[in-house]
Order: structure tokens, then sequence, then C-alpha cells
């Protein structure tokens, strides 16, 4: 067989393949169905076995050329990640981070029920024995006496930055079988308790007090809630994985966990911008009290109602 013989034999695939090239310049492969998918991959196989045989047969020819070009571009239309387009981006924070975490739902008051039970009873013991605040809290805080009013900016920042650590340790945590997440998010509560037993005690001024932690607090809890649901959902799949292999289940609610982050990370970083640019404004408390009820109507909306597709 001479080389126009071969080339008019296998034209036919060769065209097949360059056409699903030119389809799949501006989409992914995955976007094509199971027969579109089926015929794609039978042309790059069958193309692939006619590239190697023009390579030894008819070297420098018309066939191994073109092969080359048209093989070349269907390798990386099919092996390539998929590019991150500002349409899935918008479709992720609209469709399915709100509605993962709606499905997830009870996972969710499960870590904010365990975080407030670590705060009331970090509060309590306290109440009991004022000397054990400094298990709680650094050094710098003290190990009976309050905060002033000179170190509440260290305070914030050391809990800010500790709710970002805790967000991060509630989902790894989860693959101790769920226990891990909820030592977490217990620990991180009763911190959390203990901060305003010793703004109480300190006789700070209550108000103003609530008016520099909710109005970043609100975003940035409920953050940490989704991390922990995160957690608990591995954690989940460890103790009952259903009809699926414990492997298999793992690695599939890791999945479901992981998409979350992007979510938690978005919500961490409007919390930080609001604690940047709102909270340490010389305004009245009341605008700032404000702000904390806009935060809280419009994290329940979001994560609430949003709907447009499931």
């Amino acid at each position: 067989m001479n080389e126009e013989q071969f080339i008019q034999q296998h034209n036919d695939t060769w065209q097949k393949l360059s056409h699903y090239n030119k389809r799949l310049r501006r989409r992914s492969v995955h976007r094509l169905n199971n027969g579109e998918l089926t015929e794609f991959t039978d042309a790059f196989r069958s193309s692939l076995h006619h590239l190697a045989y023009a390579r030894i047969h008819y070297a420098g020819g018309r066939a191994a050329d073109y092969l080359n070009s048209v093989v070349g571009g269907a390798h990386n239309n099919f092996y390539t990640r998929d590019k991150i387009r500002l349409a899935d981006v918008a479709n992720y924070f609209i469709n399915g981070f709100p509605a993962l975490v709606r499905a997830e739902r009870w996972l969710f008051w499960l870590s904010l029920i365990t975080f407030a039970f670590g705060g009331l009873g970090a509060y309590l013991l306290l109440l009991i024995d004022p000397s054990l605040l400094g298990f709680f809290l650094p050094e710098e805080f003290g190990p009976g006496g309050g905060i002033d009013s000179w170190m509440y900016p260290l305070l914030s920042s050391f809990v800010i930055t500790n709710n970002i650590r805790v967000a991060a340790l509630a989902l790894a945590f989860g693959f101790l079988a769920g226990a891990g997440t909820l030592y977490i998010l217990c620990v991180n509560g009763a911190l959390i308790g203990a901060y305003v037993y010793a703004a109480v005690s300190s006789g700070y001024v209550m108000v103003n007090f609530w008016a520099m932690i909710l109005p970043h607090g609100v975003i940035e809890l409920a953050a940490v809630f989704i991390s922990g649901a995160a957690g608990l959902m591995i954690g989940r799949s460890m103790l009952m994985p259903g009809n699926l292999s414990r492997r298999d289940a793992i690695v599939r609610a890791a999945k479901r966990a992981v998409y979350l982050m992007p979510g938690v990370a978005a919500m961490l970083l409007i919390a930080g911008l609001i604690e940047g640019f709102v909270t340490p404004l010389d305004i009245a408390n009341i605008w700032k009290y404000i702000v904390a009820g806009v935060t809280f109507v419009a994290v329940q909306v979001y994560l609430r109602f949003i709907k447009l597709r499931e």
C-alpha cells in the first residue's frame, strides 16, 4: 500500500478527529454526550495507530505530518485539565455551594451546637473558678484578670486568626471518624466563651464589645460551622459507609467536603474585609449592629433560599 492509498483508506477517520478538535477548542471533552465521546476516543485511538504506521512506512510524508498535528490536538483536548471559566465560578457560588450546605444542614447545626456547648461550658466553668482563665487564653491576657481596652486589638486578632485555623482543622480532623472535628469545634467554642468571660469580668462595656465582634463574626462563624459540617461528612462516611466500601465512601465524602472549601474561603475573606475596614471605624455602635444584622440576613438568604438551579 502506497501513501496515497493509505490516506484515502483512513482519511474519514482523521477528518472526524479533526472535526472534534475544532469543536473542543472552546469546550471541555466532558461536555460531549456518551455517543460523541465514544466516537471521539475511537477516532483518537485509531489515528494513534495510523500515526505510528505512517512514521515507519512514510517517514517525512504528508500522512505523518498531518497526523502529528491532528493527534497532537486530540491529545491536548483529551488530557488537558479544564480551564476555570467565570461562568463555572458563578455557578459554584450561586448554585453548588449553598445547595450542598442545605443538603448537609443537619451537620451544620451539629457543628453549631457543639461550638455553643464548648462556649457555654467554658463560661460557666470560669464563673465557678476564674483562675482557669489562663488555661483557655494566652498568657498575655492574664491567668485571672480580664482584658484592658488596649489589649482588645491583640485579643481580637488572636481570635480571628484562630478561627481561620479552626476552619481548616475542622475539615482535616474529620478523618478521625468525625471525633476530631467535634473536638476542634468544642475547644474553639470554649475559647470564645473564655473570651466573653474575660471581657465581662474586666468590666468591659459589653455593648462596645459585641459591636466589635458581631459585624464580621456572623460570617466568620458561619464559615467555621460549614467547615465543621465538611469534616463531619468525612467522619460519617467512615462510620456509616452504606452500600459502598469504606474506602469508596470516604473518597466520595472527601470530594464533597473539599467542594465546600472555596465557599468557606470566600466567606472568611469577606469577614476579614469587614474586620479590616468596618469594625475599626469610629462610628456609633448602632451602625455596627446594623452591619451585623445585614450580614446575618444575607447569610440566611444566601445559604437557605438561593436556588436558581439545583
